[in-house]
């Protein structure tokens, strides 16, 4: 679960294949890199494991970095 907090993505990358991110509140997302090869990959494109997003009511996303 993500609540209030800040996530960081380094220059290495960061891959999310399976499981469930539950986001509550105010979550800012900072990614380092903006190519595919060290950036956010999400899921593994299957869809039985692909990952899974809940998103509460009233929350936001910032996305701070990136391309």
């Amino acid at each position: 679960m993500l609540e209030n907090c800040t996530l960081n993505i380094t220059q290495y990358g960061a891959q999310f294949t399976k499981g469930k991110f539950s986001i509550v509140r105010d979550v800012t997302i900072d990614i380092l890199s903006s190519t595919t090869d060290t950036g956010v990959t999400l899921g593994d494109g299957s869809d039985t494991d692909d990952m899974n997003f809940e998103l509460y009511p009233a929350c936001t996303l910032n996305f701070s970095g990136g391309a």
